[in-house]
């Protein structure tokens, strides 16, 4: 995850509820009752969304622009297929710099005889939970210490800071557009471990840059590019879990268990680092998160084994004859963008995914400041409220979302999921106090519950054979609203505070949730829809 992105995005009912952060991929393996993604932003940029993710079996061959661009996690499956096509032995998953590797068998067979059923190692499984909340945990702390850091770094004006948040969400977002792809493919080329360790070191330099120098605020625009370079840490993770379930039939109970970890860190960490930042000093959260990821490194080092098939790293090696991977494609994200225009309902579809993601997107970059303005919240009431939110997406999606849809049917609850996913910011635009953030927080929960309705019906769109083109699509329009959501909402903060009016932001981006609704209901009326 890259350094600016430290609001807490509550997802509409159309966002595609993607782990990133992700954090962020477009579709994990398997439908889980429960995921999280990290990563700000509704289409891409949540730091905290909870929804099922899902199996997206690829063409058959070595796909890597999934593991790299923010596209789709495919390649698991196509990566057994290379392991096959190189004779059918058993994936040699070989370690590469400290610790052991893991030995898992492939699901697909091959000449040594019928297909078989891979056993999902559940002790290396374990190791990857583990280093997955400490992760998690130490980046949730800062989400509430480091836009407060900023605004004093400009001297107090949260119009300035604002701004400036916006700018570097943006520069965070097209960095990563580069970074992901590669760092994805060296996953692929090198192993997994020494690209988290990577993630890890980029994540302490970006922290310990501010710590040491948080009252200048340019050191936050070169911590956010170091942040944003090596932002891959969540995505490589669930590329592990993909290497160990994939082909096990364990996909379920494997990333619904790293969804509910995500969950519980993400849910407890922005209390606790508010909570650091009232007791001590106010970079303490940024030192504890540090000494927690240095841990967490020394155990990806000497507990978690390698997991990276040989066959996949064969698959990654430039061509003979070209001298180039296929990696160089996913950069752009453009041509992903075609799947979307195959019909109407697509279209409508993606249009819904567009507005309110912009709408979503906004809502994490401003949140802390309009607080901060409007009732003068700081970290400790910042991150109390963060965790509230966490933990309401948790209970909505991982609880109501099932009830509702058996209550109200599917498009309904989409429909109902978009009002009040509008009511609902328009309700932190009045609120006069914080408690009424909490009562706007209520109505909000019963909207998040429709996001798992919306995902399925997309999905539903196309055939199996398309399922990775579809969420390499989403992905696609994520990643051009990502860079766009930010500054819209911060320019509007900035603009509106200064005349005294700080909550029209809020009104604005309630305004977009309405027309994502009319385009919605638009979608779900189409005559071919599935």
């Amino acid at each position: 995850m890259g350094g600016a992105r430290w609001g807490l995005t509550a997802p509409s009912p159309s966002t595609p509820l993607l782990p990133a952060a992700a954090a962020a991929s477009a579709a994990e393996a398997s439908p889980s009752p429960l995921s999280l993604s990290v990563a700000t932003g509704p289409a891409a940029d949540p730091l905290l969304q909870v929804g099922p993710p899902e199996t997206v079996p690829p063409p058959l061959g070595p796909s890597l622009d999934g593991s790299g661009s923010g596209g789709t996690v495919k390649s698991p499956v196509a990566w057994n297929g290379a392991v096959v096509e190189l004779g059918g032995e058993r994936g040699s998953y070989a370690g590469t710099g400290c610790g052991d590797s893991a030995d898992v068998g492939v699901a697909n067979g091959g000449a040594d005889g019928p297909a078989s059923r891979r056993v999902l190692d559940w002790h290396t499984f374990r190791y990857t939970l583990t280093v997955a909340v400490l992760q998690a945990l130490a980046l949730a702390m800062v989400v509430p210490v480091r836009p407060k850091l900023l605004l004093d770094a400009v001297g107090g004006s949260a119009s300035t800071a604002a701004a400036l948040t916006g700018g570097l969400s943006s520069l965070d977002a097209l960095v990563e557009v580069i970074s992901n792809p590669l760092l994805g493919h060296a996953s692929d080329l090198y192993g997994r471990r020494g690209v988290l360790l990577l993630a890890q070191m980029g994540l302490i330099i970006d922290f310990g840059l501010i710590a040491a120098f948080s009252d200048q605020w340019r050191v936050f625009v070169v911590a956010t590019l170091v942040g944003a370079s090596t932002g891959v840490f969540f995505m490589t993770l669930s590329t592990v879990t993909a290497d160990l379930a994939v082909g096990t039939g364990e996909e379920a109970s494997a990333y619904g268990a790293l969804g509910a970890a995500y969950g519980l860190a993400f849910a407890a960490g922005p209390a606790i680092g508010g909570a650091i930042a009232a007791a001590s000093y106010p970079t303490a959260p940024l030192h504890t998160a540090m000494a927690v990821i240095a841990l967490n490194a020394l155990f990806v080092c000497w507990a978690l084994p390698e997991t990276a098939p040989s066959g996949v790293r064969l698959a990654a090696r430039p061509s003979a004859s070209s001298g180039q991977s296929d990696w160089t494609t996913s950069i752009n994200p453009l041509p992903r963008l075609r799947v979307l225009f195959q019909s109407d309902v697509l279209r409508w579809l993606g249009a819904t995914v567009a507005a309110s993601g912009v709408a979503a997107g906004g809502l994490g970059s401003i949140l802390f400041f309009y607080t901060n303005v409007r009732f003068g919240w700081g970290p400790p009431e910042t991150g109390r409220f963060i965790s509230a939110l966490g933990v309401s997406m948790i209970v909505s999606q991982g609880l109501l979302a099932r009830p509702l849809v058996a209550l109200l049917g599917e498009r309904p609850l989409i429909v109902a999921g978009f009002v009040l996913d509008a009511v609902h910011l328009v309700m932190y635009g009045l609120a006069r106090k914080g408690s009424s953030m909490y009562v706007a927080l209520v109505v909000a929960t019963v909207g998040y519950a429709s996001g798992p309705a919306l995902k399925g019906l997309v999905a539903r769109q196309v055939g199996p054979e398309e399922q990775g083109a579809l969420q390499g699509g989403l992905a696609a329009l994520a990643t051009i609203v990502r860079p766009a959501a930010p500054l819209l909402a911060t320019g509007l903060f900035g603009y509106f505070n200064d005349r005294g009016r700080p909550g029209m932001p809020m009104f604005v981006m309630g305004g977009l949730m309405l027309v994502a609704t009319v385009v919605a209901v638009k979608a779900l009326s189409h005559p071919h829809l599935k």
